[in-house]
């Protein structure tokens, strides 16, 4: 298991922190780091689904995932910069990771989704799918996230404010929506 996360680790590290994610050499760079690892968490799949009891399985591999969109979560919070490109392209990046759910599915004999076990063997899917709609966001949107919705449940307060000073010029927007979330998440 240990390995595995090292190997998955270490095929996230050659994204380099997602930086500069639509600028050559480094899009291509980031774009092979998620494939590679996508592919390498299904090949675990297919490997240990051969050894393992499905829900010893899905325990396995829940820990590689978790892994994986922990190291995507950060990498993306500590980018003190990001483009609209940029955005857009790391919301492709955690949809094509978020796709690794169907690994968590049980289909029925006409193809029906039976169980979908993802958020209680992934604890943390709905912060990193709370991240993918946030690259895609308005900063109404995210307030109202925020507000009304449960990503305060997800985040704190100080990691909404650091992604909200990255995706957003300085405004007075900007500023208003810092407020709100400061105010609203008890400071940050």
């Amino acid at each position: 298991m240990d390995a595995q996360r090292t190997i998955l680790r270490d095929l996230l590290d050659s994204a380099q922190g997602f930086a500069n994610c639509t600028a050559p050499p480094f899009a291509h760079e980031c774009d092979r780091a998620v494939a590679m690892t996508v592919d390498r968490v299904r090949e675990v799949h297919a490997v240990w689904a051969a050894i393992l009891s499905r829900s010893a399985l899905l325990q396995a591999v829940g820990a590689l995932v978790v892994s994986v969109m922990g190291k995507v979560v950060a990498d993306v919070t500590d980018m003190a910069d990001i483009s609209e490109a940029e955005s857009k392209r790391l919301r492709g990046f955690c949809d094509e990771i978020a796709a690794l759910s169907e690994l968590f599915v049980q289909r029925g004999e006409e193809g029906e989704v039976v169980s979908d076990v993802t958020p209680y063997v992934v604890p943390n899917w709905f912060r990193f799918q709370y991240l993918g709609q946030i690259m895609e966001s308005s900063l109404a949107d995210i307030v109202y996230m925020w507000t009304e919705s449960e990503l305060r449940l997800e985040y704190e307060a100080s990691e909404i404010v650091d992604l909200i000073e990255a995706l957003f010029a300085e405004s007075e927007h900007r500023r208003k929506a810092i407020g709100e979330i400061r105010k609203s998440g008890g400071g940050s």
